[in-house]
């Protein structure tokens, strides 16, 4: 039994980046589906430990936004760059621990980008 495919159109709410994949027909699908991050712009696609990122997505994570400003810079640069040092994987998100933080501070990776990425501007 063959599985019909269709096109998805996927929009970054985050960057801009618009991406259309195949993809098994699905009942009720919509023309555009909006995400939080893709793969231009997470670091999911490449992430693993001695990576380098950078942590200008802060808003992705609007409940610890302050919080994580705070942790993050403790009054330096705006978007110093950081180091991946230790990934834990969980079912609805993945967190990341940062050599040059503290080794017991973990952070949602969401909020951070690939090491060069910047947000164009609307």
């Amino acid at each position: 039994m063959s599985k019909e495919m269709t096109t998805m159109t996927f929009e970054c709410t985050f960057c801009g980046s618009v991406e259309t994949k195949p993809f098994p027909s699905i009942i009720h699908q919509k023309p555009i589906i909006k995400t939080s991050c893709c793969d231009k712009c997470s670091i999911f696609e490449n992430l693993k430990v001695g990576v380098r990122v950078q942590a200008n997505a802060l808003e992705r994570d609007p409940a610890q936004l302050e919080m994580n400003k705070r942790r993050l810079n403790n009054g330096l640069e705006d978007n110093p760059i950081y180091t991946v040092s230790q990934i834990r994987r969980y079912h609805h998100f993945t967190q990341v621990c940062l050599r040059e933080r503290n080794k017991f501070e973990t952070f949602n990776a969401v909020i951070f980008t690939p090491l060069g990425f910047t947000k164009e501007e609307e």
